[in-house]
C-alpha cells in the first residue's frame, strides 16, 4: 500500500507538472498572438498615417504586411491549422471578407457603393505539391491597399517565408496543375476605379519547395472582369476600350475572354473576341487610318464604294450588338440620321464588313 501510495503520488505530480507545461506553453502563444496583432496595428496605423504615393509610404506598407507574415509563420509553427490561421488574421484591425460588393448596374458598368472582394483582405491558403504542402499568404491592407503574395514552406522543424510578391492593388490568385513538382498560379491585381474594375494578369510557377518564379507579366489592362476557374483552367472575360474608334467609356467596348491553362510545363493562354463584329470594326479603323487600305479593303465584303463609305465614318459609335452563333453582328454610329455597320462571319469564319444601313436605334441585344 505504501508503495502504491507512493506510485500514485509520483503520477499525480507529474501530471501536475505536465499541466503547469501546458498551460505556460498556451499563455505564451496567447502572449505571442496579443504581440503579433499589437505589431500589426501599430505598423498599419504608421502606414495609414505617410501621404499616399511616396517611399515612406510604401516602406510602411512593406512593414505592415512582413508583420502579417509574421503572425502566419508563428501561428504555422505552433502547428495551428490554416483555419485557426484564419481566424487569427480575422480578428486584426482593417479586416474585410469576402463579398460581391454593393453597387449599381448600368450596362455593362457597376458603380460600387462596397467595393467587391473575392478574398478576404487577410488569407492563409494551404496548397498540395507532390508530397508536400505550401500555404499562400494573400494579403491587402485597407482601402484597395498594397498588397503581397507570401509562400510559406517547411525547413526542418519550422516554417519560413520562401517568396513574396509586392503589388500595388489587391490580389486573388487560381492554382493550375503542372504535375507532381509544380503548379501554375494566375494572379489578378484589380483596382476598383469611379467608372471601372481594372485587372492586371501574372503568371507564377510555384514549386514544392515554395520557390516562385514569374513566368509572363501581364497582358495589358483588363477591364470589367470576371473570372471562372475550373480544376484545370481559369477563363478571364474582360473588356478593353477601343483605340481607332471614338467612344465615350460607358459606351462600346471590345469584348474577349482569355483562358490560361497549363501546356508543355507552362502556362498557355487562348484568347478569343466575345463580340467580334466590334473588333472587326475596329481593326478595319486601325488599319484604314495607319494607311494600310489594302488590309483594311480585306476586312470588307463588298464595293470599293462600300469600303469608301465606311472608311469616311469618322463619328463616334454609339452601340453595338449581335449574335455570335448566328454569324452577324453591327455597330452604329452617330452620324445624321444614325447608321450601322453591318458586319458577318463568312464560310470561311472570318468576320467582314458587308453593309452600312441607317441605324433603327439601339434594339435589346441578343
Amino acid at each position: 500500500m505504501r508503495l502504491r501510495s507512493r506510485f500514485a503520488s509520483v503520477v499525480i505530480v507529474g501530471m501536475t507538472m505536465a499541466l503547469g507545461r501546458v498551460d505556460q506553453s498556451l499563455a505564451q502563444a496567447g502572449r505571442a498572438q496579443a504581440d503579433d496583432a499589437a505589431r500589426f496595428d501599430a505598423r498599419l496605423n504608421a502606414w495609414a498615417d505617410m501621404e499616399t504615393g511616396t517611399p515612406g509610404e510604401r516602406t510602411a506598407a512593406r512593414a505592415a504586411l512582413s508583420a502579417l507574415d509574421s503572425l502566419v509563420l508563428h501561428r504555422l509553427d505552433a502547428r495551428a491549422a490554416p483555419a485557426a490561421v484564419n481566424r487569427a488574421l480575422a480578428a486584426l484591425h482593417g479586416y474585410e471578407g469576402a463579398t460581391e460588393g454593393e453597387g449599381t448596374q448600368l450596362g455593362r458598368v457597376a458603380f460600387y457603393s462596397v467595393l467587391p472582394r473575392e478574398l478576404p483582405s487577410y488569407y492563409a491558403h494551404p496548397l498540395a505539391i507532390g508530397r508536400d504542402t505550401v500555404v499562400l499568404g494573400i494579403f491587402a491592407l485597407p482601402g484597395q491597399g498594397p498588397a503581397r503574395l507570401s509562400v510559406y514552406a517547411r525547413r526542418g522543424r519550422r516554417w519560413t517565408r520562401t517568396a513574396l510578391a509586392d503589388r500595388p492593388y489587391p490580389l486573388s490568385a487560381y492554382a493550375l496543375p503542372m504535375g507532381g513538382d509544380a503548379l501554375g498560379l494566375v494572379t489578378m491585381e484589380s483596382f476598383t476605379g469611379g467608372d471601372r474594375v481594372d485587372g492586371f494578369v501574372r503568371l507564377w510557377r510555384l514549386d514544392r519547395s515554395g520557390a516562385l518564379r514569374l513566368q509572363e507579366a501581364g497582358r495589358g489592362r483588363m477591364v470589367d472582369w470576371d473570372a471562372k476557374p475550373s480544376r484545370t483552367s481559369v477563363a478571364i472575360a474582360y473588356d478593353s476600350f477601343p483605340a481607332a474608334v471614338e467612344a465615350p467609356v460607358l459606351g462600346t467596348r471590345l469584348r474577349s475572354q482569355v483562358t490560361y491553362a497549363v501546356r508543355g510545363g507552362r502556362i498557355a493562354a487562348d484568347t478569343v473576341a466575345l463580340n467580334p463584329w466590334m473588333h472587326t470594326v475596329e481593326r478595319f479603323f486601325s488599319l484604314a487610318r495607319h494607311g494600310r487600305r489594302t488590309q483594311a479593303r480585306g476586312l470588307v465584303r463588298g464595293s470599293d464604294a462600300l469600303f469608301a463609305r465606311v472608311a469616311r465614318l469618322r463619328e463616334s459609335t454609339l452601340a453595338e450588338g449581335g449574335n455570335g452563333p448566328r454569324g452577324e453582328g453591327w455597330v452604329s454610329f452617330d452620324t445624321n440620321p444614325r447608321s450601322r455597320v453591318v458586319v458577318r462571319k463568312g464560310t470561311d469564319s472570318r468576320w467582314r464588313i458587308t453593309g452600312l444601313v441607317p441605324d433603327p436605334g439601339k434594339p435589346a441585344s441578343p
